[in-house]
């Protein structure tokens, strides 16, 4: 079985690497797709975010890694896979993935897959690591070892201030 998990990954975190990684071992195939939403003002280009994505999980054979667009349901098609896998770190989270993998499965028929954070990553997200950056402060832990420096760089380079 090949599951979709979804996100911005705006960037990647210990979060997103700790369930996609226990999602590697439970599935044949997990595809993780780098979401493009026009409503939202990333602070790192796709290229970057796949580019992190890469790294942090270079030594997974069964992971892969892609750019997805518009519907989800029509991403799980377009990337052959069989399911969604998200993720809830608190009741808010699941809330709404509840009502979306509900729309999911009765417009497209697209079943959804559930894993919840390891509780030392419960608070991690992806907002967090964005103020870290923004204040100058280390981001290890909160983000896939080895990619902190590839994160740090390209932060610093478009030219984001400290405060």
């Amino acid at each position: 079985m090949k599951v979709l998990c979804l996100g911005s990954f705006d960037p990647v975190t210990s979060g997103h690497f700790d369930y996609i990684s226990r999602a590697a071992s439970l599935f044949d195939r997990v595809c993780v797709g780098v979401a493009v939403n026009s409503d939202k003002n990333y602070i790192f280009s796709r290229e970057e975010r796949a580019e992190f994505l890469k790294l942090a999980f270079k030594d997974f054979q069964n992971v892969e890694i892609a750019f997805v667009e518009g519907f989800a349901a029509d991403a799980v098609k377009a990337t052959d896979s069989d399911a969604i896998l998200k993720s809830a770190r608190n009741s808010e989270d699941f809330s709404y993935e509840a009502q979306i993998a509900s729309l999911n499965r009765s417009a497209c028929e697209v079943e959804s897959v559930m894993m919840f954070p390891s509780p030392e990553f419960a608070h991690v997200s992806s907002t967090g690591v964005r103020e870290l950056l923004k204040y100058g402060k280390s981001i290890c832990g909160f983000v896939p070892e080895g990619t902190e420096n590839l994160i740090r760089e390209c932060y610093d380079r478009k030219g984001s201030k400290k405060l």
